[in-house]
């Protein structure tokens, strides 16, 4: 599964966090 792999990379789950405060930040501002 992509999901575990990524969680093994600091790279790709900083990308997935830092994508999500985007969402949260998107949601705020609607």
């Amino acid at each position: 599964v992509r999901h575990q792999a990524d969680s093994y990379r600091p790279m790709d789950s900083r990308k997935m966090f830092e994508d999500l405060l985007v969402r949260q930040s998107l949601c705020h501002l609607n």
